[in-house]
């Protein structure tokens, strides 16, 4: 994915969900942005219940039902916005520290709202 990276993160919030393990290569450089975003995400994932194997230059999620628990962001808009993904289609999640997603995109929960997921 190193030309997608933006999107790994957004590949592994959805990877719970797969029906087979999904795994993200090629984004190492990742690890240098707002965060260590390979290391948190699977750092999260973890915390929410789902086996993930953390790999250098990215990961290996495997299939799981997360559980709904406090997540950081770690103050990353794309931690913040690729875990609200997780939380929708999951079993809800309280994400602190929500206004990161400020840096890219303010209305982020406004537009999740507008599309029936509840945001309290």
């Amino acid at each position: 994915m190193n030309q997608f990276s933006d999107t790994a993160l957004t590949v592994a919030a959805m990877a719970p969900f797969a029906d087979e393990p999904i795994e993200i290569i090629g984004v190492e450089h990742i690890r240098s942005h707002e965060c260590d975003r390979i290391s948190v995400m699977c750092e999260s994932l973890k915390k929410l219940g789902i086996r993930v194997e953390e790999r250098k230059d990215g990961m290996k999620i495997f299939p799981g039902n997360p559980s709904n628990v406090e997540m950081k962001t770690f103050d990353d808009h794309r931690i913040a916005m690729s875990l609200s993904i997780v939380g929708a289609r999951g079993n809800g999640l309280t994400i602190l520290e929500p206004g990161c997603v400020s840096k890219t995109c303010p209305p982020f929960f406004d537009f999740l709202k507008d599309l029936g997921i509840s945001i309290a």
